[in-house]
């Protein structure tokens, strides 16, 4: 099976999943055995197992080993309404998808495209001279209607010698790796880098909150399979709206 259908597949089974704990089983509940529930939801096994694994990572269930998989207590979590919990390091995916597979609504609250001149880390990270014009695409993702993220991407204005075009950044399913594809660059490796800020008056309104209010920052790098940094983007989080968990698993 092709990976991206899998993967639907997968995330098909988590949804279907979440909705069987929510109508059918109570906090401390054991869950049947993954058997049971492929047999039930009419996929395979393998199937069950990740999509279990996915809920296990987001905190709905709880594996006690050698006994079985149990409803998890969600009511002692303060993280925000959507918590991006499960980042797979080898998985560049999109936002939007990762909301939606937890549930909730994303919508695009703001979108702007701009060529900008290159200045200060940019022009070292993207390798150009400053003053260079390079894309700058400023987005504000909503979870459930509440404005609650903003991304603010860097990119060439020409990948290979050819216009890259920025404007199916417009949709919220624009998905960027695809679109580096599309040109004849793939993607391969994203590194970020988190801490933490305050907003500032445009960020502010964005985000519609008080100016100076604190939020979680990102600088992300994206690397293509040529080795060279083609995308920097910059992210601004509201935590009472979005958290972000690590967690850390202990190879067998």
């Amino acid at each position: 099976m092709a990976p991206s259908k899998q993967t639907s597949r997968i995330t098909a089974t988590v949804t279907e999943l979440r909705r069987l704990i929510d109508d059918e089983f109570a906090v401390g509940d054991r869950l049947p055995a993954e058997v049971e529930l492929a047999t039930t939801l009419g996929v395979s096994r393998v199937t069950v197992r990740e999509a279990l694994r996915r809920l296990w990572v987001e905190g709905v269930v709880i594996r006690r080993w050698g006994v079985g998989t149990f409803v998890a207590d969600a009511g002692d979590d303060t993280a925000g309404a959507f918590t991006e919990q499960a980042m797979n390091l080898t998985d560049i995916g999109s936002l939007p998808q990762h909301i939606r597979d937890s549930g909730h609504k994303p919508s695009l609250a703001h979108v702007a495209i701009a060529e900008v001149e290159a200045t200060g880390a940019v022009t070292v990270k993207l390798g150009v001279e400053a003053g260079v014009p390079v894309w700058l695409v400023e987005r504000c993702i909503a979870i459930d209607a509440v404005p609650t993220v903003v991304l603010h991407d860097y990119l060439p204005v020409t990948l290979h010698g050819r216009p890259f075009d920025p404007a199916p950044l417009r949709s919220l399913d624009a998905h960027l790796p695809g679109m580096f594809r599309t040109a004849g660059m793939r993607l391969v490796r994203m590194d970020a880098r988190y801490d933490v800020t305050t907003a500032d008056a445009h960020i502010a309104k964005l985000l519609e909150v008080r100016r100076g209010h604190p939020l979680l920052h990102a600088n992300q790098d994206s690397f293509a399979d040529t080795g060279a940094l083609v995308l920097t983007t910059e992210g601004f989080y509201r935590t009472d709206n979005f958290a972000l968990r690590v967690i850390r698993t202990i190879p067998e």
